[in-house]
């Protein structure tokens, strides 16, 4: 057992990870963690599995996973759960969004036992949101209202991919029923609803570093289906 696992679902982010990995080893040793990092990758072409391997031989510490089946940042999700040893699993994104510098907002709460979900919130005080381009904040504002309305969520960013979980609320909450974005309103959901203690915490949202986002309209239309079947899956649980 160690106390975090980062999981870093990816596709085609051959370019940033060796910015980011380097980034999140910084904090580790900083913070005087124990640590694991999973790349969980859905079969990138552009060589992110084997940009992941290289990195894993120079820190010893980070794990491979490349998914050959379905793709999908949910399924990449549970699949890293499934397999993560920490404390605390963090989720976070590859691309440079999620600052590693902010790690310890999210993490040391839940490992201090102050709460047992911490949230990165773009929308609390102390924020700071950098170049989001208007159709993403109209994206982001209609995802936040979607969960909060059929799901019952009180968070100001409960759409947010930046968090820190602790291992006995995704254990209670398996199985999950999230193939793709909506992983992320699943678990705050489930833990909201069975009485864990949820904190949203401020950080610094930035812009891709590279590449570019794999929000399209498909996806959108994804995540309302999602939405639906996790209320479904809610109520079935009688937590809804």
């Amino acid at each position: 057992m160690v106390d975090v696992s980062v999981i870093l679902p990816t596709y085609n982010e051959r370019e940033n990870l060796p910015r980011v990995i380097p980034k999140i080893e910084e904090v580790v040793e900083e913070e005087g963690w124990t640590a694991e990092i999973l790349v969980v990758d859905d079969n990138s072409p552009d060589g992110t599995a084997e940009v992941a391997r290289e990195l894993s031989r120079q820190y010893g510490n980070i794990k491979v996973i490349v998914r050959e089946e379905k793709p999908g940042l949910g399924l990449a999700y549970r699949r890293g759960f499934r397999e993560a040893r920490g404390e605390v699993i963090v989720c976070m994104d590859a691309d440079g969004q999620h600052p590693p510098e902010c790690l310890p907002n999210i993490v040391n709460p839940v490992l201090d036992g102050e709460c047992d979900f911490g949230l990165g919130s773009r929308y609390v005080e102390g924020s700071v949101v950098e170049n989001f381009p208007w159709y993403r904040k109209l994206n982001s504002w209609g995802a936040r209202v979607v969960a909060r309305l059929f799901l019952k969520l009180p968070y100001r960013d409960p759409t947010s991919g930046f968090r820190a979980i602790s291992r006995k609320i995704l254990t209670e909450s398996r199985p999950f029923v999230s193939e793709g974005f909506e992983i992320q309103v699943e678990t705050l959901a489930k833990a909201h609803h069975m009485g864990y203690t949820v904190q949203e915490y401020p950080f610094l949202f930035r812009p891709r570093e590279r590449g570019s986002s794999n929000v399209n309209i498909r996806q959108i239309l994804r995540y309302l289906r999602g939405v639906w079947r996790i209320r479904k899956d809610l109520k079935q649980r009688g937590l809804l």
